[in-house]
């Protein structure tokens, strides 16, 4: 059997047609990445790691990726604004 690469993505329903999307996540990957030590603490909890295993920036990348700010249906077409998982959204 022979093997795929499974990537990150955002499902989502349109509110006018009522269809399923779907939006790949793009990967923060930057080996310069500066990561607080919050920001360590919160990645190792939402990839269920121990506090003991070390966060670098191919870690990093699994947990941070950009969210887009608006979507549109590849249906009909109608856009809309974007909240990401959990409703966070930057200043």
């Amino acid at each position: 059997m022979s093997a795929v690469e499974l990537h990150d993505a955002f499902l989502w329903d349109c509110d006018d047609c009522g269809r399923e999307n779907i939006v790949r996540c793009i990967p923060v990957i930057n080996p310069d990445l500066e990561l607080s030590e919050e920001l360590i603490e919160q990645i190792r909890a939402d990839l269920g790691m121990q506090s003991w295993e070390a966060v670098g920036a191919d870690i990093a990348s699994q947990a941070l990726v950009r969210i887009p700010y608006e979507v549109a249906c590849k249906h009909c077409e109608a856009t809309f604004d974007a909240i990401p998982p959990g409703g966070f959204m930057e200043e």
